[in-house]
């Protein structure tokens, strides 16, 4: 988003590429569900900003739901990486010192990129994974 380039934390020459760029055999195969698929790619997506790539194989849960918080942290563990699962507020998401892409997880099984807030502003600024 241009607006990120202009606020504190991320801007555009650091954000992650879109994920739809990624090679095709990182990502979700053509019959998961779309939130599946959607926070899947949401995941590659923040692990290339660490120029780490996630193994598609080394995802376990369960076909036929988006994948839980908890697989999804522990298949970022298996590439190397940190990850937690939580449940925050508003306020807690523009309090954050964030300084690489977030992944939120939503109640509909879908998932945004958090890129940058403003805690003056009580703003945020969130990327689609697609």
């Amino acid at each position: 988003m241009s607006a990120a380039n202009a606020e504190p934390g991320l801007n555009e020459s650091n954000v992650p590429p879109p994920a739809a760029e990624a090679h095709s055999t990182e990502l979700p195969s053509a019959g998961e569900p779309a939130g599946a698929q959607i926070r899947l790619l949401a995941m590659i997506a923040a692990a290339r900003f660490h120029g780490a790539e996630l193994d598609r194989s080394d995802l376990r849960c369960s076909s036929g739901e988006p994948p839980s918080a908890a697989a999804l942290a522990d298949w970022a563990h298996q590439s190397g990486l940190r990850a937690k699962a939580a449940t925050l507020r508003w306020k807690q998401l523009v309090g954050l010192d964030l300084k690489c892409p977030m992944v939120l997880l939503l109640k509909n099984g879908s998932a945004l990129l958090l890129v940058a807030n403003d805690k003056k502003r009580d703003l945020i600024w969130i990327r689609h994974s697609r």
